[in-house]
């Protein structure tokens, strides 16, 4: 299996992202907010108009600027964690920054328990908190989105990843990518990946059982 993870040595994160950067066609070569508009145009391809603004309830936030928190998208840039947001508030989250950061890692955990034993040349291991590996960021193929779709579906089926994600509000806690450079790239949601992957107009060419699954959790998440 060939690995093109983000799990990166300190230092090399360059690599890896400029390899999935190329393989995306035209202007997205090299320009991180090229690549997220692309990303946005292939999960949202009705709703994405610029690389600035936010998608609403179902598809991309904003990369850098305003959004709207709780609907897909974020108030401004910058890092934090799942539960943190911007700057790192823990607005809406359990135990403050602690219980945060302990609810991070077991989502993680979760996640790779599912990621680390499918069957794919993808590596879809979650490495770090800011660093959700969107296929995106494997290459951007409709190979990788129909990958990560496997992934995703499997992660909210197995045991009770869907209701933990229920019990801690984590159907639109920010899921962030961070360039090197700390810039912000895709920043979506599970609720917002769902609904997307669910689309019959979702890029990747993705099998309609799978999709007919994912809007099933979709629909779930309510409001």
């Amino acid at each position: 299996m060939t690995n093109i993870s983000t799990r990166n040595v300190k230092g090399k994160r360059g690599a890896p992202l400029a390899a999935g950067l190329t393989l995306l066609a035209g202007a997205c070569v090299g320009d991180p907010t090229s690549l997220v508009h692309e990303a946005q145009r292939r999960l949202n391809p009705v709703a994405a108009t610029s690389p600035s603004t936010g998608s609403g309830g179902g598809g991309m936030g904003n990369p850098g600027g305003a959004g709207e928190a709780g609907r897909g998208g974020v108030a401004g840039g910058g890092g934090g964690g799942l539960a943190g947001g911007v700057g790192g508030s823990t607005a809406g989250t359990p135990g403050g920054v602690d219980g945060a950061a302990t609810i991070d890692a077991d989502i993680l955990t979760r996640w790779n328990d599912i990621a680390d034993t499918q069957a794919s040349r993808f590596d879809f291991h979650w490495s770090e908190v800011d660093q959700f590996p969107h296929p995106t960021y494997k290459g951007g193929t409709a190979e990788a989105y129909r990958a990560f779709a496997e992934v995703l579906l499997a992660f909210f089926a197995a045991g009770d990843n869907f209701d933990f994600l229920s019990a801690h509000h984590r159907f639109d806690v920010p899921l962030r990518y961070v360039f090197p450079s700390g810039q912000n790239g895709l920043d979506t949601s599970f609720r917002a990946l769902a609904t997307s992957f669910a689309s019959p107009a979702s890029f990747g060419d993705i099998p309609l059982a799978t999709r007919t699954r994912l809007q099933g959790f979709a629909d779930r998440m309510g409001r």
